[in-house]
């Protein structure tokens, strides 16, 4: 009789509106392919913070829903009862070091799944720093930067991704320490990310003899863009001459031994001639290079599913920074399998499916309960 009255009949009409809505597809069906996606992270998420499979998953996706409907934690747990604001915030105590690993685990899983699509193929692995405004006194995870033409301190995080045409695949993420090495970015982000993309493409911050020496230790190429001085103007005219483009050029760290790379000369309508360096003489730089600016798209994208949090905790922030690289890929998955689909659009109903879902659990749960 409790499934005919009162509460419970309310909640069974409920349940059945929603699954009519669903079964009409009046929510796209490419959300359901997002939505399963989201299965095994949160299978993951469960396992690296040691909640039990329901848990976990209600606290994934309510990450993702701060995320995708860019509010903070506070103002979602208003809406939903499954758990408190502070209960989920708890998970900034977690020592930052132990939640990059977390993440990247989280991350692994994430391009796991793209990856296993085969839409990747041909890409190359790209790195680049990605500073988020911070509001606060100096510290050690923040670093001073101009930022719209203002000086601003900020969290820093280098970040890798596959880039290919029109593609990109958040891979691994690291924090920026003040006074860390560019070399010691690259080789924790080497050691986080999957093998199978030999070629680092990298901006010319990234220059330098310990950080080549860091990438070719780990069996893999790389190309950068390099500033032109005398010497390159030097080869540029031989270039011209013999009509040689790729030429042998010898860097020298500061206070140690030469390295010899490849110097590779581009014909630039405007600038005369771009350099690249590299440790192939035969690479392509067009055909590779181009693509590493997908890397910022990714953050671009990012930036359109950004969760608005003030907590000054740095194993909070990046755990968000991570659900928003998950889903900044997973959009760009999806505008793979099927054109035209927006950030805007995917945001929207994305979030919705997420809540519709949310809501049949609920009903179900407490059906069973009034059974």
């Amino acid at each position: 009789m409790g499934l005919v009255k009162g509460k419970s009949y309310q909640l069974v009409s409920c349940f059945w509106f929603v699954h009519v809505k669903t079964k009409n597809k009046l929510i796209a069906p490419e959300m359901e392919f997002c939505f399963h996606k989201l299965k095994p992270l949160s299978r993951e998420f469960s396992r690296q913070f040691g909640y039990s499979e329901k848990d976990g998953e209600t606290i994934f996706r309510y990450l993702n829903g701060v995320c995708l409907g860019n509010t903070s934690i506070s103002d979602y747990c208003k809406d939903h009862k499954a758990f408190s604001a502070d209960t989920i915030l708890k998970l900034g105590k977690v020592p930052l070091e132990e939640m990059v690993r977390k993440c990247n685990k989280l991350l692994a899983v994430a391009a796991g799944l793209a990856l296993s699509t085969g839409r990747y193929r041909g890409c190359d692995t790209s790195f680049d720093y990605h500073d988020m405004p911070f509001c606060g006194k100096r510290r050690e995870w923040t670093i001073k930067t101009v930022v719209k033409g203002k000086v601003r301190r900020c969290y820093r995080y280098a970040v890798a991704s596959l880039t290919g045409n029109k593609r990109f695949l958040a891979l691994s993420a690291q924090p920026y320490k003040e006074g860390c090495t560019n070399m010691a970015m690259v080789d924790q982000l080497l050691d986080s990310s999957p093998n199978g993309f030999d070629t680092v493409l990298m901006d010319r911050y990234f220059v330098g003899v310990d950080v080549f020496n860091t990438v070719e230790g780990r069996d893999k190429h790389f190309l950068t863009p390099y500033k032109i001085n005398d010497v390159t103007d030097e080869l540029y005219k031989q270039s011209l001459l013999d009509g040689e483009t790729v030429k042998r050029y010898h860097m020298r760290r500061k206070g140690g031994k030469w390295k010899t790379v490849f110097l590779h000369l581009v014909p630039h309508p405007v600038d005369e001639y771009h350099a690249y360096v590299s440790d192939l003489s035969g690479i392509k730089v067009k055909e590779h290079y181009p693509a590493r600016w997908n890397i910022e798209n990714l953050f671009k994208t990012k930036n359109g599913v950004k969760a608005d949090t003030s907590s000054t905790r740095e194993s909070w922030r990046f755990l968000l920074f991570t659900i928003e690289l998950i889903l900044s890929s997973l959009w760009k998955l999806l505008v793979r399998i099927k054109e035209h689909v927006t950030v805007k659009r995917y945001k929207k109903q994305l979030y919705t499916f997420l809540e519709e879902h949310t809501l049949l659990e609920d009903i179900e749960d407490e059906t069973i309960d009034n059974d």
